[in-house]
């Protein structure tokens, strides 16, 4: 097992963060990136929605680490996709109090699936994955989520959800 620590004084980082298969990570070495409540930014566009991406991710945690979307159309907090599997996102903040948008594909908390573009794309997109202790924020006027946690249809399975806070859906 491995485990990173971002470091307590540095960020905000700006940028988005995709992680694919990590080549050795497996139920005994795991890998975990404790975020010490860093910020991890973005002016998110239409081809890249996303903060965060775990495409084929198996067996890491993220813990702690603040996700901002700094567009006002486009932001999703999290796609899980392309068999992830294993992996928790734990008391991370994903907030996306500066979008406005009412359009559905545009502004998503944490999604399972197939699309970059579609928050309910189905498909093997994530299976055993833990989602919990987070904290999603959207905006306080027009617009903001249409989904908080979404998980499509499609061999998504035993993917436990469990005191997340979505505020102003």
């Amino acid at each position: 097992p491995i485990a990173f620590n971002v470091n307590a004084t540095s960020g905000p980082y700006n940028e988005t963060v995709t992680f694919g298969n990590i080549t050795g990570s497996s139920a005994v070495n795991t890998i975990r990136i404790n975020g010490n409540g860093r910020t991890v930014q973005f002016n998110n566009t239409s081809s890249a929605r996303q903060l965060l991406t775990l495409n084929g991710t198996k067996y890491l945690t993220i813990d702690s680490l603040t996700f901002k979307a700094l567009n006002a159309t486009y932001g999703w907090g999290a796609l899980i996709t392309n068999e992830a599997a294993y992996d928790s996102l734990t008391r991370c903040t994903f907030d996306l109090s500066a979008t406005s948008s009412t359009t559905a594909a545009n502004v998503n908390g944490i999604v399972f699936s197939a699309s970059t573009t579609a928050a309910a794309s189905s498909g093997l997109n994530g299976k055993h994955c833990y989602i919990a202790g987070n904290y999603l924020k959207g905006p306080n006027g027009t617009g903001g989520m249409n989904y908080g946690v979404g998980i499509a249809a499609g061999g998504n399975d035993s993917n436990i959800v469990r005191g997340n806070i979505i505020e102003n859906y």
